[in-house]
């Protein structure tokens, strides 16, 4: 089960919809968290490149 709480999974997703390096993120990156959003982003590019209209649907409540 993962460490990261919810919210940061929540900041995490929204900045790789709205292209926010983690240098530019207010929120502060653990290496979990990284590693977390380079799964993220690699699958979401991998649908992206099969579906060109796709969007990243960012869900309000993630689990804590």
């Amino acid at each position: 089960m993962s460490k990261i709480p919810g919210a940061a999974m929540n900041r995490i997703l929204h900045d790789i919809n709205l292209n926010i390096p983690p240098e530019k993120s207010t929120l502060p990156y653990t290496p979990e968290m990284l590693e977390f959003r380079a799964k993220c982003e690699k699958e979401y590019n991998d649908h992206l490149a099969k579906n060109p209209d796709a969007e990243l649907y960012v869900p309000e409540d993630l689990p804590e």
